[in-house]
């Protein structure tokens, strides 16, 4: 009873705080004339229609109208813009009201607004593409966007007029408009809640307006794809709202405010909280003017966007050349976030236009008419020693100059072949994406010029699936469009020495020139550690930054200015700069830590001495002299990790963690689903590194459309190797259960982005497992551990890379061996998977025991009916038929199918096993019988998954495979056709599928007398199935026999021998003398060495190997 008087109060301040936020809010309750355009200026001979849209809770006049009842869009705008005609849009946006509330949605909302303004261009008569400015405050920006977006998607009859509107959008001014959400949505919900007692609520809208909220991502993922065609500036509160018994809050927070990706745009300031920010009492007003500054901006390059869009509009209906504009080529790919402390570099800023000719570009790009003349490409390398400013560099030049002198920029991160597979994929994801968000007209030219062969959303499904030389494919050809040659390609760290599998050490083994970037237009800067790149292009070498230049980014980094330093403080930052060494990433930290925590320059210094010995001892004892040689790095990450450490844990915790997955394109998505970290613990932590400058944010979204940030290579190593071995080794634990918490999770979804995510999360699962190796490879893991590590080989199973899966597996089954009675069947699960994948490293005596042990363990435990059971029967029947033993492979099938048959009917594993039975019999000479199989597995298989599924594709394989032995060359050629194209656009060029179905069609076409077509065929199978596998396994060694064959059938004996004996090594390696396979090579060599006349050595490989002299190699 003593605690109602607390429920009481704060119940009563609640109440308070809702009614002076909602009188504050809400402009009026709803009148009939309230809603719909309002015109409030004619213009003097009018060019331009400029239309304002007020937010959420506002109201077409009120909105704009400061306390002295001055309305600026009415009483001070048209004195400044003359020939503008002014409307202000009112439309119902009340969260709440004591009479009934608009239940429309912000998507309708947006198609009335397009609605409107087709009805009122008409009335007036004015001319269909009069260009429009809009002015949009909060919730109207919001709104604006879906409208548009509508409007983008209209056609022929009536709505053609609504496509108009669109067409006409010349310019967006963003005020306070909450693109990511804001913090006031969250705010507002909570004392909805309450007001909702007495008040009429809209939830739809607050929902929509939450942080992050999936409406707002959708919508804004379509808007990007069409931004490109609007000159936009956002506008963003300069002073929080003011809350009673509340610390102020920004309503929609900078962040927010702006679209992320979004490229030369402008983001400005305006005096005022989120209401005032548009209330202007006078035209002298700071907000106003820089309002009007913007408008003005717009007004001048107004001919010029007119002329564009009338070349546009009419070149379908002339048939001119060209059939591209400028404009078909500004795609806003990824970028790292514009660094706003950036400072200096002058000289080097200088060099680079120099060398890249920038202001011909720039000319040249600004006539805004294509031209299939390409000028000379040119390449800058700027080289320098780890921490200097090399990629901030090459950023800095990209967001001067794109759209200036770029229509686009490209960055490509050349760490090591897994990172620059997962940009290039995902560089072609956005070529892609960006296509389809255009008209139909302009998606059916790329497509031809792209080779989109699909509609837009097949081309989405098959584009999750494709391998990377495929995607790679996308980006030569849209690099190569005669039109398109004013894009910039930054190829970002290229630093790694020969040798190295992974890495590279030019641009001609990252990108070759001659088959990628095209000879002639388009600029390319590379940067790197490698001195010896001097001399393969024009050479910037980057060195520490002056003393004052220093100074000054140190200075800005702490947000401190010059004037409010008295001059001891000035020559302590001085001194500062000096024990840094001018290094500008220890600069940069060093001032994100003195403005972090409010010190001065010269207690930093004394900390600094402090850590000086300890981490001076840290780094020379590591075996890194790439590390140790920038020490004053160290001091300033060792002190800003320490901070974190004992003011944000989590922070910490989380900077930690990503020094164990790869330090470029750390998904966000990735860590939520690692599971260890609250969502919102998760991006509070992200802010906070981001504000240490330990990290950098890229600036728009992965091509899955997921937020993702990076670490600098320097501080990624340090934040590893500084660590005890035992942290190490529970941080490489925690980055297992990221990787492997994210890889399941697809799998378990069966999404269709299963491919491309893992395919883009590679260089993570790559780095999980050299740390597990390098960490972890002589401890017996934990429970956990060893699921995670299960869960890696699975997916690395999935990418067919069969060898590297190896380890994960082996550490997971030691880690479960003694871990009791209740999870046997769990590393009996696991065993199953190690014996399989031994199979796909055709290592079968190892595969054979692994799966025996994993039968007898099942029998032991009467699971002789179990699925599990039933499948490890159908692994040791695949094991037997590679080992030749297809009496035996053929019993373990049809006890597994009897067994489902009786116990599981309705399982789908019965259509696998029907499927291997099928093609043991191929084996075994009896093709009819396979069919008799295989047609009723590939029947099941599409009834229960569709016609795309893998397992549905190999059935045509194997049916096709019967076909030809039946000669019926024809039919087997069809079903393995049909069966390719499948493959290819469901699992990629380079799955090891696709590849043996290229295989089987090569050897078709040599049976049909078209040995060339044959030999192509094999080369493809064999360079894929190398790269997956190596080039001693049972599948690559298939692929060099049929080369051999090819090759014989051609005519080319003696080169034939060369492949046959390659084989022959490695079969007889494989499988033995007495294998079918190996006899198969040998009958090869028999007939090639007879067709050159050289018939003692034939007889004497007929005598060794006890073959029958009238078989041949066929």
């Amino acid at each position: 009873m003593q605690r109602w008087p607390v429920y009481l109060a704060v119940f009563f301040w609640l109440a308070y705080v809702v009614y002076t936020v909602c009188r504050g809010l809400v402009e009026s309750d709803l009148e009939s004339d309230n809603v719909g355009l309002q015109q409030v200026a004619e213009g003097i001979d009018p060019v331009v229609d400029i239309v304002a849209i007020h937010g959420l809770d506002g109201h077409w006049n009120k909105t704009w109208t400061a306390r002295n009842k001055a309305f600026w869009l009415r009483d001070f705008l048209p004195a400044k813009i003359r020939q503008a005609r002014v409307f202000s849009y009112g439309y119902d946006s009340r969260t709440h009201g004591a009479s009934q509330l608009s239940q429309l949605s912000l998507h309708e909302l947006g198609r009335e607004l397009v609605t409107e303004l087709v009805a009122i261009r008409h009335e007036t008569k004015t001319e269909p593409r009069r260009p429009i400015i809009f002015i949009t405050h909060s919730l109207g920006g919001l709104i604006l966007k879906s409208g548009l977006s509508y409007a983008h998607t209209c056609g022929e009859g009536n709505l053609k007029e609504h496509q108009e509107i669109k067409l006409s959008t010349y310019g967006i001014v963003f005020i306070g408009c909450p693109h990511q959400g804001g913090r006031g949505a969250g705010f507002a919900t909570t004392f909805a809640q309450i007001i909702s007692l007495v008040y009429n609520t809209n939830w739809n809208v607050l929902q929509h307006l939450r942080r992050n909220s999936e409406w707002l991502r959708e919508h804004e993922d379509y808007f990007m794809g069409i931004s490109k065609d609007f000159e936009i500036s956002f506008f963003y509160e300069e002073y929080a709202m003011k809350i009673p018994g509340l610390p102020g809050i920004h309503i929609v927070p900078q962040h927010s405010a702006v679209i992320p990706g979004k490229a030369n745009s402008n983001r400005i300031a305006l005096p005022g909280d989120h209401r005032g920010m548009v209330k202007f009492r006078s035209p002298d007003s700071i907000g106003f003017k820089r309002i009007v500054r913007q408008l003005n901006s717009l007004l001048e390059k107004l001919e010029e966007w007119k002329a564009s869009r009338e070349l546009e509009a009419n070149r379908y209906m002339r048939g001119d050349s060209p059939a591209f504009v400028p404009k078909d080529f500004e795609i806003p790919f990824s970028l790292y976030q514009k660094n706003w402390k950036f400072t200096g570099r002058v000289a080097e800023q200088l060099r680079i236009r120099e060398i890249l000719r920038t202001a011909e570009r720039e000319k040249s790009l600004s006539s805004r008419v294509a031209t299939k003349h390409r000028s000379e490409r040119r390449v800058v390398s700027l080289c320098g020693p780890g921490g200097v400013g090399k990629s901030q560099l090459a950023l800095m030049h990209a967001h001067e100059h794109v759209t200036r002198a770029y229509s686009a920029v490209i960055w490509i991160n050349a760490h090591s072949r897994a990172v620059l597979d997962a940009s290039v994929s995902t560089l072609a994801k956005e070529i892609a994406d960006h296509y389809i968000k255009e008209t139909p007209e302009t998606y059916q030219r790329f497509a031809r010029v792209l080779g989109f062969h699909d509609e837009p959303h097949l081309l989405l499904q098959s584009f999750q699936t494709r391998d990377v030389a495929w995607k790679l494919g996308i980006l030569q050809q849209w690099l190569a469009i005669p039109e398109n040659h004013h894009w910039l390609v930054i190829i970002d760290n290229s630093d790694r020495v020969p040798g190295n599998s992974t890495s590279f050490d030019s641009i001609d083994s990252i990108l070759p020139e001659r088959e990628i970037l095209p000879s002639t237009g388009g600029s390319v800067i590379v940067t790197t550690r490698l001195t010896g790149r001097a001399g393969i292009h024009e050479t910037i070498k980057v060195k520490e930054m002056d003393a004052e230049s220093g100074l000054e980014l140190l200075l800005k980094s702490a947000n401190l200015g010059r004037e409010t330093l008295a001059p001891q403080e000035l020559a302590e930052a001085a001194k500062l700069v000096d024990d840094l060494g001018s290094l500008p990433i220890a600069l940069d930290q060093a001032g994100a830590y003195i403005q972090k925590r409010g010190l001065d320059f010269a207690v930093y210094r004394d900390r600094l001495q402090r850590y000086f010995k300890n981490v001076a001892q840290a780094a020379s004892e590591s075996t890194s002299e790439q590390l140790y040689d920038r020490p004053a790095f160290y001091w300033t990450w060792d002190i800003s990790y320490r901070d974190l450490q004992e003011r944000y844990p989590a922070a910490a915790e989380l900077l930690i963690l990503c020094a164990f997955l790869h330090n470029i394109n750390i998904r966000e998505d990735m860590l939520r689903r690692g599971n260890i970290f609250d969502e919102m613990v998760l991006n509070d932590a992200v802010d906070t590194l981001a504000s240490y400058s330990l990290i950098t944010r890229s600036m728009g979204i992965t091509g899955s459309g997921e937020k993702s940030f990076s670490m600098h290579a320097l501080a990624h190593k340090w934040a590893r190797i500084h660590l005890p071995l035992e942290d190490q080794k529970q941080c490489t634990k925690k980055a297992m259960q990221v990787v492997s918490s994210a890889t399941t999770i697809h799998r378990k979804k069966d999404r269709e982005d299963d491919w491309l995510f893992v395919q883009m999360i590679k260089p993570h699962l790559h780095d999980c497992r050299e740390h597990l190796e390098e960490y972890l490879k002589d401890d017996i893991l934990d429970i956990d551990a060893s699921l995670n590590a299960h869960n890696l080989g699975v997916a690395f199973d999935d990418l067919s890379l069969f060898q590297l899966a190896e380890l994960p597996y082996r550490k997971a089954i030691q880690g479960l061996e003694n871990a009791g009675e209740q999870l046997k069947e769990t590393l009996t699960d696991m065993r199953h998977s190690l014996g399989k994948n031994l199979s796909y490293q055709s290592r079968y005596a190892e595969a054979h025991e692994c799966l025996k042990a994993v039968i007898e363990t099942y029998e032991q435990l009467g699971r002789h009916s179990s699925v599990e059971y039933l499948g490890v029967l159908l692994s040791m029947g695949v094991v037997h038929r590679y080992q030749g033993n297809v009496e035996e492979a053929l019993r373990n099938n049809i006890a597994s199918h009897d067994g489902l048959a009786k116990h599981h009917p309705g399982h789908t594993d019965i259509f696998y096993v029907k499927l291997e039975i099928g093609y043991i019999y191929q084996l075994m000479g009896q093709p009819e019988t396979a069919l008799e199989w295989l047609k009723p597995a590939m029947v099941g298989f599409e009834t229960a998954f569709g016609p795309l599924h893998p397992w549905t594709l190999n059935s045509m394989s194997f049916i096709g495979n019967s076909y030809r032995r039946l000669k019926n060359y024809d039919m087997a050629l069809s079903w393995y056709q049909r069966a390719l194209a499948g493959k290819e656009q469901k699992l990629g060029n380079e799955h090891m599928s696709t590849l043996a179905t290229v295989g089987a069609i090569a050897e078709t076409h040599i049976l049909m007398g078209r040995p060339e077509e044959g030999l192509e065929g094999y080369r493809r199978a064999f360079e894929g199935r190398k790269k997956a596998c190596s080039e001693d396994s049972m599948f690559t060694l298939s692929a060099v026999h049929g080369i051999g064959y090819a090759l014989h059938e051609m005519g080319k004996h003696t080169e034939a021998l060369e492949y046959y004996q390659r084989t022959l090594k490695g079969r007889r390696k494989l499988f033995g003398d007495a294998h079918q396979q190996t006899l198969e090579t040998v009958r090869g060599m028999v007939e090639a060495y007879r067709s050159l006349g050289q018939e003692a050595e034939a007889e004497v490989l007929c005598r060794e190997y006890k073959i029958d002299d009238g078989m041949d190699s066929k």
